[in-house]
């Protein structure tokens, strides 16, 4: 499958993995009441990750409506875990800086990404692969809680087939641990399942080292933390310097070094724009005005660039600059070079003078 390390490096996947895992485990330890809330809460702590998160752990909540036997006891489950999930989702709206009317905006725009349907189909017939060869098998006698999740797995993998855009099977990998389940939950016996689980921890943990050691990722920040670590020093010191700044991007092979705006983030410094974000909005055709503003007034009074030339890194959808010639014309009208150090270079914002001499020239 065409999986990478990058799965596991700076993307919502990991966390809705571990979220997977423990509405699994509520699921399966408390009584539907409680599972029910809990499960609501990591629903909208899902979908804060991604829009669709929710559907993650949709198969664990009709698994918990399964459980209960009661037609009214099963209404007021759901009205429970409905509501814990709609108040996590809505919760970071009533901060200041955010906006859900922007929010919508930003999801309709992402809307028209690209799809990858056919790794997507490959993939979930992947993770379903198990569970169909255990029931050819093994013709299990399945319980009604494990005949409703299976349902709802069937339902959800192929939502998320349908609705996954250019992450391409990276987004179906928080059904990972929910197959597996399932496929070890309908064995007819407990010795079956118990061996069935052997199998699995087996093969995960015959996977992860190799998994790890093969990590480009990992590799290079072993290989060069000592360098990494002068480049966050370096950066800092100019984040002292020039509380007004923001790191941005220069070309591709200096992009890594972008990563660390982090750190400008956590010390309170808004972060104007998102170049990572902004690739993708690029690519769907959103007009570059609605960040140009921020270098044609300087609105932005000091950028804080990795290396290289400023502003020319790559589309990795279509290897063209994912800024225009424009954007970096006006770019170099306003702003000029005032400092570079071993990793980093400072441009700060030229007087109405010099803009009209960079001008002429």
């Amino acid at each position: 499958m065409p999986l990478s390390p990058f799965a596991y490096w700076t993307r919502a996947d990991p966390f809705l993995i571990l979220i997977s895992v423990c509405a699994l485990l509520v699921t399966v330890v408390l009584n539907p009441l409680a599972a029910a809330a809990i499960i609501g809460v990591l629903a909208g702590l899902a979908t804060g990750f991604k829009v669709h998160g929710f559907i993650y752990v949709t198969p664990l909540a009709i698994m918990t409506l399964g459980r209960v036997a009661a037609q009214r006891d099963r209404f007021v489950v759901a009205i429970v875990g409905v509501a814990c999930a709609i108040i996590v989702i809505l919760l970071p709206f009533c901060l200041k800086q955010s906006s859900l009317v922007g929010y919508l905006h930003y999801l309709r725009v992402a809307a028209l990404h690209r799809f990858a349907f056919e790794e997507n189909l490959l993939f979930a017939a992947a993770l379903f692969a198990p569970i169909i060869a255990v029931w050819f098998w093994c013709k299990p006698v399945i319980n009604p809680p494990e005949l409703w999740l299976l349902g709802g797995l069937g339902i959800s993998l192929a939502t998320a087939v349908l609705i996954g855009g250019v992450s391409g099977p990276y987004h179906l990998l928080p059904f990972v641990p929910i197959c597996l389940y399932c496929a070890i939950a309908i064995l007819p016996t407990k010795e079956a399942r118990r061996v069935g689980a052997i199998i699995f921890s087996v093969f995960l943990l015959a996977y992860g080292p190799g998994f790890l050691l093969d990590s480009r990722i990992i590799k290079f920040y072993f290989d060069h933390s000592s360098v990494e670590r002068e480049k966050v020093v370096e950066l800092q010191t100019y984040l002292d310097n020039y509380p007004d700044s923001q790191v941005g991007i220069s070309d591709g092979s200096h992009y890594f070094d972008a990563n660390y705006r982090i750190f400008s983030v956590l010390r309170g410094h808004p972060l104007h724009i998102d170049f990572a974000a902004w690739e993708d909005l690029a690519y769907v055709g959103v007009d570059e005005k609605t960040i140009v503003r921020f270098i044609e007034t300087c609105e932005v009074p000091t950028w804080i660039l990795p290396l290289g030339t400023p502003f020319t890194k790559l589309s990795w959808y279509t290897k063209h600059p994912i800024l225009s010639d424009d954007f970096r014309r006006i770019f170099s009208t306003n702003y000029k070079l005032i400092q570079t150090g071993e990793f980093y270079q400072v441009w700060k914002c030229r007087s109405s003078a010099e803009k009209n001499g960079a001008k002429l020239n």
